[in-house]
């Protein structure tokens, strides 16, 4: 878009019996005429600047989503890995001027896209089977007292 700004500012340059239209302009070089216009037009107030996009940045840039994403990807192959709501605890310690609302905001909507492929599904974390399957003290002593008697 860059380019084909330029090239329309040294059309416009060019004796008017010789410029070609912006329709034949933006066909030539396969930019939708309603874009290619937004961005050359005569009105600074309504020009779109290169480089902008849609909507605000975001609050997590890109050097905290990817040590967030490594401490939650570490913290997995730990076996101590946290849900939704301790991601949002870290972020927390690392952007405390931000509140909870636009931590979790924004942590589902630019840190989980951007590394979906390395983060596992953030679940409830939940305890492990050991303690329901180990053999209780009184569990113990009941197999103990049975087995005397045998």
């Amino acid at each position: 878009m860059t380019d084909a700004v330029a090239e329309w500012e040294q059309e416009q340059k060019r004796p008017e019996e010789e410029r070609i239209s912006l329709h034949f302009f933006a066909e030539q070089r396969n930019i939708p005429y309603t874009t290619l216009q937004m961005h050359i037009t005569s009105n600074d107030a309504k020009r779109i600047k290169l480089g902008s996009s849609v909507g605000r940045k975001p609050i997590i840039g890109g050097a905290s989503a990817e040590i967030i994403a490594d401490v939650l990807i570490r913290k997995d192959r730990a076996n101590q890995g946290v849900g939704v709501r301790g991601a949002i605890d870290i972020l927390e310690q690392m952007h405390p001027e931000f509140t909870r609302t636009q931590l979790d905001q924004s942590f589902r909507r630019t840190v989980r896209p951007l590394y979906s492929e390395r983060l596992t599904n953030l679940v409830a974390v939940q305890n492990t089977t050991t303690k329901r399957a180990a053999i209780t003290v009184p569990q113990q002593f009941r197999w103990h007292k049975v087995n005397m008697f045998l």
